[in-house]
């Protein structure tokens, strides 16, 4: 039979959203084409399963997830954990010398939620901190989360300070077993896993696409990637990185990357963020300062074996800096990474681990 050959030529870095595509299934050969909308974004799925089921599965998965981990749904898993009410037992634990008041939770266990819980605790104890998924408190400060968006005019030193108390995965204890999940957390603590939810929901598409024989499939939900095998044209995916600046059309590509059997996620800040005045301050809050990181990197893209990982890191290398994050990937022989900066005269430039530059086609 033959093979429709087709390049695709995704954009990648998180923060850029392209325009939500209809929801619609093609076939091309015997490769098959989806796209629908989810956590607030865009999915595209290409995949040779032969079930004609895959669609509505996708998007049941998809649904079962966000109704786990999405601050947006007041009735999700997380949301319950985040504002449990007045029916949860308040208890007094001993924290670092002195007795601090909890909330004791109970509930279903959860299975999307517990995974997410666990790979964030692995990549917040790796990283020493700099990924935190209960930095949500400053995320809404700073007008980012799931309050409404505002911009901090003037910033109030002692309300960061005060939120930054509350900040810290070590506060929160979550055991579960097959049946029930019992959470011990301080009243004011809550998570946040928008950092990695959206590459954990991409490696469980390509977990479900496996099951259903596919053997070649590439997921992409808003940026995080998964390439499996090879393209309808016999190649290995192709990934566009968009250019890290403002500006740049969601087309410019600053660099086309091959991948295949590997996951990529990408972060930036130069399309969520607010201005005042002359100046901009992005969406990636420093859990350890409690203020927007400045630093030179404009993105940062992340290759490694799942995409949950490669999401998680890349956040937390962005707000590491480019030394301290390649220094991080570099200690990790199952990570690449690439580093988007501009020098002096405003050029874009990049720097690469070995494997990641291996990847990167020549122009």
């Amino acid at each position: 039979m033959h093979r429709l050959s087709i390049v695709l030529l995704l954009i990648s870095f998180s923060a850029c959203k392209e325009s939500h595509p209809d929801h619609s299934t093609l076939k091309h050969s015997n490769y098959y084409k989806l796209a629908g909308k989810t956590m607030g974004t865009y999915y595209k799925v290409t995949h040779d399963a032969p079930s004609n089921e895959i669609q509505s599965s996708i998007d049941s998965l998809l649904l079962a997830i966000n109704q786990s981990v999405s601050t947006y749904i007041e009735t999700s898993v997380i949301s319950k954990i985040n504002s449990p009410g007045n029916k949860v037992e308040q208890v007094s634990v001993l924290y670092n010398g002195k007795y601090i008041k909890q909330q004791r939770i109970s509930m279903p266990a959860d299975i999307h939620f517990f995974q997410n819980f666990e790979k964030a605790q692995q990549i917040w104890r790796q990283t020493d901190g700099y990924f935190d998924p209960t930095v949500m408190p400053l995320v809404n400060y700073w007008g980012f989360g799931y309050t409404p968006k505002a911009a901090v005019s003037r910033a109030d030193s002692s309300r960061i300070n005060q939120i930054l108390t509350t900040i810290g995965l070590e506060q929160i204890q979550i055991e579960s077993n097959s049946d029930d999940m019992t959470i011990l957390k301080p009243t004011s603590l809550e998570l946040d896993f928008s950092a990695i939810a959206k590459g954990y929901a991409v490696d469980q598409i390509v977990k479900l696409l496996t099951a259903k024989g596919a053997q070649n499939s590439f997921v992409d939900i808003g940026g995080e990637v998964s390439a499996v095998g090879i393209n309808p044209s016999g190649k290995p995916w192709r990934i566009g990185l968009n250019k890290p600046v403002p500006e740049a059309a969601l087309n410019e590509i600053s660099e086309i990357v091959s991948l295949t059997n590997k996951s990529m996620a990408s972060s930036g800040n130069y399309r969520n963020f607010h201005t005042i005045g002359n100046r901009k301050y992005g969406h990636q809050i420093n859990p350890k300062t409690g203020y927007p990181e400045e630093n030179e990197l404009l993105g940062v893209s992340i290759i490694t074996n799942k995409c949950m990982e490669a999401d998680a890191v890349a956040t937390a290398c962005m707000i590491m800096g480019l030394e301290k994050a390649m220094t991080y990937v570099e200690e990790r022989l199952h990570l690449e990474g690439c580093f988007f900066t501009s020098n002096e005269k405003g050029d874009i430039i990049h720097t690469a681990t070995k494997g990641f530059e291996e990847l990167i086609e020549s122009h």
